[in-house]
């Protein structure tokens, strides 16, 4: 009979070896589906007009040969350039923060650059940005604190 015993516990240490594997391979894909959704969210955002890279490439950043002064900087519905920043914002500050948040920099602070702010306002971002102007906006002594 103690054999029977040892094989019951052989089985029950695969079963929660397996287990184990299965729950942590579910995590490991659950937080890599919502890492893609959250660069989603940013990307699909970058432009106010909703159009895509005009190269034609899935790179959700505009090309170097696309950036032509007029296409560049403000117009349409942004012209704040000063702090604080935020939706409708534009300028070099602006780029700046965009290069930070590593996403694409055209300049223009719309949805994409404000879903990235409010991403690392959180409290365990890798590069956080302060609150001090509120959610989804970057005050001067804010932008002042970071590494750019």
């Amino acid at each position: 009979m103690a054999k029977k015993k040892g094989k019951s516990s052989m089985g029950m240490y695969i079963g929660i070896a397996v287990g184990v594997v299965v729950i942590g391979g579910g995590v490991w894909w659950f937080l890599r589906m919502k890492k893609k959704r959250k660069e989603q969210l940013a990307n699909s955002y970058t432009s106010p007009s909703g159009s895509s890279s005009p190269s034609g490439s899935s790179s959700p950043s505009v090309s170097s040969s696309s950036n032509t002064p007029s296409q560049k900087g403000c117009g349409g519905g942004y012209s704040n350039t000063s702090f604080p920043l935020g939706r409708g914002s534009c300028g070099q500050n602006v780029v700046k923060i965009q290069k930070y948040l590593g996403i694409s920099s055209d300049g223009k602070f719309g949805g994409g650059t404000e879903v990235a702010v409010k991403s690392a306002q959180n409290l365990i971002s890798r590069n956080p940005i302060g609150w001090s102007s509120g959610y989804g906006k970057v005050s001067a002594s804010d932008f002042n604190k970071l590494p750019i």
